[in-house]
């Protein structure tokens, strides 16, 4: 964070060996208000994200009124997911719907350079769940074998997304 007595780091090197595996994240600016993320998280997995600030200042950070948007890039082997989320569109919702969420989240799967399909938001039953829109026009619900790492993902962002992340997925 940036003070007179303090400058902000242009660059940040994590690394971390649990073994069998080695992780990593490395973090650099590529302006005062942008951030190229690198996160080598084992097993052929590799997270490329871009984040963009509304401001240089971030001394005092909040991803509500801080956080313009976020570009990412997940590949795993051939398997690839590719999006953006538009928090400036996002948080400035006072009363978000499924729709109006899903014009600020874009994301497709793809396997190499072949799109699968798409993940958005629908409302099933008075509940929001991430949804895999297949290519042929399909739908599937999308769920994850490994619940403990659900609910530890849904604690890390609710401050962020409030409450109803807990029905997203």
């Amino acid at each position: 964070f940036e003070t007179a007595d303090n400058p902000k780091a242009k660059s940040i090197a994590l690394n971390f060996n649990f073994t069998p595996f080695n992780y990593s994240i490395n973090i650099n600016e590529l302006s005062p208000t942008q951030y190229s993320i690198v996160a080598d998280l084992g097993c052929s997995s590799l997270l490329k994200a871009t984040l963009t600030l509304n401001s240089y200042n971030i001394k005092d950070f909040n991803a509500c009124t801080d956080l313009n948007k976020i570009d990412f890039n997940y590949t795993k082997e051939n398997f690839i997911i590719k999006g953006s989320w538009n928090a400036l569109s996002y948080y400035k919702m006072t009363n978000p719907n499924t729709s109006s969420i899903n014009s600020t989240f874009n994301c497709t799967l793809n396997n190499s350079s072949a799109k699968i399909g798409e993940l958005k938001f629908k409302d099933d039953n008075g509940t929001r769940k991430l949804t895999l829109y297949y290519k042929d026009g399909s739908v599937s619900d999308t769920s994850f074998e490994y619940s403990f790492f659900l609910i530890e993902l849904k604690n890390i962002l609710m401050p962020y997304f409030g409450k109803e992340i807990g029905n997203w997925f």
